[in-house]
């Protein structure tokens, strides 16, 4: 996992109202992928761990084999749609042969400082690309991944449905683009495929397009700028609960500066060799230098990171190394 912290942005950790107060002046904004987040709607990510992340507190991101394969995948997908427009697309468009339908595709992340609609102050976010006919946009283009098809599936056993997060997201950046149909396009793997997914090819049985006309979310939108101004322009955050304490372990971590020579030596003898044995050795060592009232603790030598920080059940210590 790759966290990034800026502690300097912090004013206060307040652990009595379980709130971070926080230098506003400089924020991300609200994308489609947090959308779901703020409006307390996302089982996997709380709002609090979505201001963290929008206030450039604190973020997260593992890199997983579903990670690594949507992305992997998502440049097929595209080409693949683009080649077969017509067979894919007239039936949901009501477009022709003598139609001219495309793809187009998304300005590159770093291009437009990763955000494809930098002129609204609280949304954002990237699209996938765009569904074109005849020289103007139609419709939003969202490719997703996915090993199961059950939020895919309707009651008659067709993929004619998408995830409700899913809607919202690209039903936000519909709206920002002043768009009222989206296209999914959607490609299921098998464990196998996970292993080589560059090697993925969309066939029949593993490629469908799901087309979805924009909800409306203007209660949505309204509730996000009111959450927006609230918490991100407040320079505060919601309450954390129990399932955000590796945030806030992470956030009061102590820093040492200085071990023992042993560790030393035994830190050194890892980055040579790159052993994993090695690892619990260096995690008992630290958990040694624990005392009183510290939360956990961090220690930087030969280019990683080692923290150590508690566990959410409260049975000793979990230990992540970041190679820098």
């Amino acid at each position: 996992m790759v966290v990034k912290m800026q502690p300097f942005r912090i004013k206060e950790i307040d652990e009595e109202n379980r709130i971070i107060r926080f230098d506003p002046s400089k924020h991300g904004k609200i994308t489609g992928s947090r959308f779901y987040s703020i409006l307390g709607e996302d089982p996997y990510t709380s709002e609090f761990a979505a201001a963290c992340n929008i206030s450039r507190i604190y973020t997260d991101y593992e890199e997983t084999k579903y990670t690594l394969a949507g992305e992997a995948i998502e440049p097929i997908i595209r080409n693949h749609v683009r080649d077969h427009a017509h067979d894919l697309l007239d039936g949901y468009l009501r477009t022709s042969s003598s139609d001219n339908v495309g793809v187009e595709n998304p300005v590159a992340a770093k291009e437009c400082g990763y955000d494809h609609f930098r002129f609204d102050p609280v949304f954002g976010g990237m699209v996938d690309g765009y569904i074109r006919v005849n020289g103007k946009r139609r419709a939003i283009l969202e490719i997703k991944t996915a090993s199961s098809r059950e939020k895919w599936t309707d009651a008659h056993g067709n993929i004619a449905c998408a995830p409700d997060n899913y809607v919202l997201q690209a039903s936000l950046y519909a709206e920002l683009s002043e768009l009222d149909e989206i296209i999914f396009a959607v490609g299921f793997l098998n464990e196998d495929d996970y292993e080589h997914p560059e090697q993925w090819t969309p066939k029949d049985d593993n490629f469908y397009i799901v087309y979805k006309m924009k909800k409306d979310i203007s209660e949505e939108m309204d509730s996000g700028r009111k959450w927006f101004q609230k918490y991100i322009l407040g320079g505060v955050t919601p309450c954390w609960s129990d399932r955000d304490m590796d945030i806030i372990n992470n956030l009061t971590i102590r820093k040492v500066d200085f071990v023992p020579g042993d560790l030393t030596e035994l830190i050194r003898e890892y980055a040579a060799s790159n052993d994993p044995s090695v690892e619990p050795r260096i995690k008992e060592h630290l958990e040694s230098l624990v005392t009183g009232s510290m939360k956990g603790l961090e220690y930087d030598q030969n280019g990683m990171t080692f923290r150590l920080i508690p566990r959410q059940d409260s049975k000793g210590f979990e230990m992540t190394i970041i190679k820098n």
